[in-house]
């Protein structure tokens, strides 16, 4: 699964109306439409902390630290990502049914 799969997965499931930000869908970044700001935003939580922990916060994700990296786990399965705990947590979530 690409970045750009995982990322519109997260926001479907958080329930954000994303858009490419060029009308391209190849963009390694969507925008959140009607944000709690007020205005559009980048939703990469990939990058953005915030984002990943909301997404932590919403499925009540178990984070570890493991010798090749971070994991998370929900409902017994664990995905882990080398080193960066933002994809191992949007792997874990763009994973679920």
């Amino acid at each position: 699964m690409t970045d750009l799969e995982m990322i519109k997965k997260c926001a479907e499931k958080m329930g954000v109306g994303v858009w490419s930000a060029d009308g391209n869908e190849d963009r390694h970044y969507w925008r959140i439409l009607n944000s709690r700001s007020g205005g559009n935003q980048p939703y990469y939580p990939l990058e953005n902390d915030a984002q990943a922990m909301a997404l932590v916060k919403k499925f009540n994700l178990h984070i570890g630290r493991w010798n090749t990296g971070w994991a998370c786990e929900l409902d017994g399965k664990w995905v882990s990502a080398q080193d960066d705990l933002n994809r191992a947590i949007v792997e874990c979530v763009a994973g679920l049914p």
